[in-house]
């Protein structure tokens, strides 16, 4: 009696090595995952208050290099989780605008370009900058005008500028300018009355007149001496009573 070959074989049971490997390497990628993303991702919380804090120091410094670099490096590392994000976020917009607008005042280097900075952001980061740049540009302004009014101008604008000493000396060139032809005339003709009054008359009412009018003229070689010495009180009172007569 001959065996069926064409019997079946019973089935082969599969290992269930493989299936579990591959669960085991899916939980452990989650497991990585989720680490990565609690303490690499975006720093720990211990680093992002640091970074923080750090951001914090420049600002209040006025380190404003540091204070940029710093907040680019925070942007790079965390995103919109992060506690500080919100805060710092308003920081960094704020702060690089202001720093594009005073990079545009400086390379206009014009005083318009400076005071509309200063109109714009009048309590910002570059506040110090803006106003010693004012300060230096309107001190050129001043001597290319060069004339009384506007250094008076610059005085009373910067009264604790870096160029004060500069500019009163040139008040004291202004003021200590030669009289005009037409001064030096009145003069000539007032002295030359004067010496002939004393040869030819004794009125003294006329001549106190003649001399008054000599002591005007001649004032203005020294008026305005606010930083000179000042116009003794008795020059005061004969002039005052010239007047009277």
């Amino acid at each position: 009696m001959s065996l069926n070959n064409n019997t079946p074989n019973p089935p082969v049971k599969k290992s269930a090595v493989p299936t579990i490997f591959v669960v085991s390497l899916v939980i452990l990628a989650l497991a990585g995952a989720a680490v990565w993303y609690l303490f690499f991702r975006g720093g720990s919380d211990t680093d992002e208050r640091a970074a923080y804090d750090n951001i914090m120091r420049y600002e209040n410094a006025h380190q404003l290099d540091s204070l940029g670099e710093a907040l680019n490096e925070y942007f790079d590392t965390y995103n919109s989780d992060a506690f500080h994000y919100s805060q710092l976020k308003e920081l960094h917009d704020r702060f690089f605008t202001e720093r594009d607008d005073w990079q545009a005042a400086e390379d206009q280097m014009s005083l318009d370009a400076v005071r509309h900075f200063l109109d714009v952001h009048p309590d910002g980061f570059y506040l110090g900058k803006a106003n010693q740049k004012f300060d230096s540009l309107s001190y050129v302004h001043a001597v290319e005008t060069n004339t009384r009014e506007v250094y008076e101008q610059y005085l009373s604008q910067f009264s604790h500028g870096k160029y004060v000493a500069e500019v009163r000396k040139l008040m004291l060139e202004i003021d200590n300018e030669e009289l005009t032809i037409e001064e030096k005339a009145s003069v000539k003709e007032t002295l030359t009355a004067h010496s002939m009054l004393w040869v030819t008359t004794t009125k003294v009412p006329l001549l106190q007149r003649l001399l008054m009018k000599s002591i005007l003229i001649l004032a203005r070689l020294i008026r305005n001496w606010k930083t000179s010495m000042p116009i003794c009180p008795t020059c005061t009172r004969l002039v005052a009573r010239l007047f009277s007569t």
